[in-house]
Order: structure tokens, then sequence, then C-alpha cells
């Protein structure tokens, strides 16, 4: 069987359209974000800030779109990377999903519900959204520039190392915890283990 690429060639492949997706995510998506956090600064009456939030209509999809898609070179590319960075960062990326939901509802519902109260609470929620979720890529792109504690044994496990605490998980042989009691079928464990 010929193939038209090797491994290496690959990999470069992957990281080229991974760093297109990311870049293309930052271009436009942070655009949108940065005019939804400008709103209540650039927008000083309602229709100000519905011109303003017009503006990002060709733009608002598009970067959650490049974001997923980059996700899903990642675990098409290097699964292993992908399954470590999910886990290790899984509070952080509740917070982004929380924060790039709320922002269509801000959109969506400017348009449809009547009042200008109404359309400046909207306003205030898609500010504290775009807000919330540069802070959290914030977040995210810190602890992957610093780092996450594991590695990976023979069998594939990961295994994150944390201070002094070990925690070590396996599907196929031995699982434990060291620093504290676990109880099976209890909330208040009386023991080192019980069951």
């Amino acid at each position: 069987m010929l193939l038209l690429f090797d491994y290496e060639i690959l990999r470069v492949i992957c990281w080229a359209f991974l760093g297109l997706l990311l870049i293309s995510f930052a271009i436009i998506g942070c655009f949108d974000l940065g005019v939804c956090m400008l709103l209540p600064f650039l927008g000083k009456s309602d229709d100000e800030r519905g011109l303003i939030v017009r503006t990002t209509c060709s733009f608002r999809w598009g970067g959650q779109i490049f974001l997923l898609l980059a996700g899903a070179v990642l675990y098409a590319a290097w699964p292993i990377a992908f399954s470590v960075s999910i886990h290790s960062l899984s509070i952080v990326l509740y917070w982004l999903i929380f924060a790039l939901l709320l922002r269509p509802l801000g959109f969506v519902f400017r348009k449809k519900l009547p009042g200008k109260k109404i359309r400046c609470y909207l306003d205030k929620v898609l500010f504290i959204a775009s807000l919330l979720t540069v802070f959290v890529f914030g977040i995210a792109v810190g602890n992957l520039l610093i780092g996450i504690p594991f590695y990976l044994e023979s069998s594939m496990n990961m295994v994150y190392v944390a201070g002094t605490r070990y925690v070590a998980i396996s599907a196929n042989s031995v699982s434990y915890f060291n620093g504290g009691s676990v109880g099976i079928g209890t909330t208040a464990p009386g023991g080192t283990l019980q069951i």
C-alpha cells in the first residue's frame, strides 16, 4: 500500500492546520469579544448599542466554529494531548462553555424582545459573558504555558502529580489514592478505606 505522507509530514500538516484555526479564531472571535466588551463604553444610547451589536453579525458564529474545529484537529492528531488538556482543564472549560452559551442569548433575544430596559440587561449579559470568556481563555492559556504536571506510564495511563499528592487511576490494574480516606457507599468514611 502506497502512503502519500509519512507520519512526520502529517504532524507538520496538523500543526499548521491547528495554528491556522487558532489564528483564525483569534482574529474573528476576538473581534466579536472585543466589540461586546466595549459595548457599555462605546454605546451611550440603545440605538448606538444596537448598531454596535449588528456590526458583529457576520463574525458572530465564525469564531466558535474555528475553536470547535481546532479541538477536533487536536483530538484527531494528538488524542493523548487532547485528553490530558480536557481532563486537567475541565473546570476552566466548564466556565468557558457557560460564557460562550450566554453570548447567543444576548445576541438573539436583544433583537427579539421589545423594551429598552430588557435590551439594556441583555447588553450587560453580552458584556459580562465576553469578559468572562476572555478571562477564562487567559486562565487556560496560562495553565498550558506553565505546563500540566503529568506523565504517561508504559500502559498509556495518565498519572497526575500535583505537589505531594499522587493519584493513579488505571482501568486495567490497581487504582490508588494517597493522602486521604476513601469511602465506597458512604459520604463520611471512618477509616482509610471503608466499604
